[in-house]
């Protein structure tokens, strides 16, 4: 996403590692999570970074269970997490945002836009998306595991899960942080 982006004010490049074809591990396994993980001492952050971030499936799964039992779901998405740079509590990067959304089974989000562009990676589960420029004028495109689908800028889209009886989880990366930070971002139900 952000390849448009880059090319368009041409500030697109890329560096290779100069010493070799892989950066070399520095420090001991578990090292940064005690400097990242959500308990950690007030000078964890001090040094040079950049510090290597570690969202654990475990973790993430067992909060999107939570939060689906307490009924804590959103019409649009679903169960939704974002997640977060531990540093500054915001977006995964400035220009990227990372969430990973449960629909509960048989689910079915109600229809939105947005003027974010979003490309999402079914995790577990099947369903339905429903996306088009005319709310009540979208089209089907059916998802499973392991498939990738795009929802373009301002276009209408729901979705639903397929199964009556297992949750579907999506994972999505959009280029919302970048429209928000320009005040471009808009969102309409």
């Amino acid at each position: 996403m952000d390849t448009t982006l880059n090319e368009f004010v041409d500030a697109y490049f890329r560096e290779k590692y100069p010493e070799a074809t892989v950066q070399p591990f520095t420090k001991r396994d578990g090292y940064y999570m005690t400097r990242m993980g959500a308990l950690r001492s007030s000078g964890a952050l001090g040094g040079a970074g950049p510090f290597p971030v570690k969202y654990r499936w475990r973790e993430t799964v067992g909060t999107l269970e939570a939060l689906a039992e307490a009924g804590q779901a959103d019409p649009y998405d679903g169960v939704m997490l974002d997640y977060t740079n531990p540093l500054t509590g915001g977006p995964t990067t400035e220009t990227l945002g990372c969430r990973i959304q449960m629909l509960r089974p048989g689910e079915e989000t109600q229809s939105h836009r947005h003027t974010s562009n979003t490309i999402y990676h079914v995790v577990r589960g099947s369903g339905t998306a429903r996306i088009g420029k005319n709310k009540g004028g979208e089209e089907n495109f059916g998802w499973g595991e392991r498939d990738c689908f795009i929802v373009p800028s301002w276009q209408w889209h729901r979705l639903r899960n397929r199964s009556s009886a297992e949750p579907a989880i999506l994972f999505s990366v959009s280029d919302r942080p970048l429209l928000q930070a320009i005040r471009l971002y808009r969102e309409q139900n």
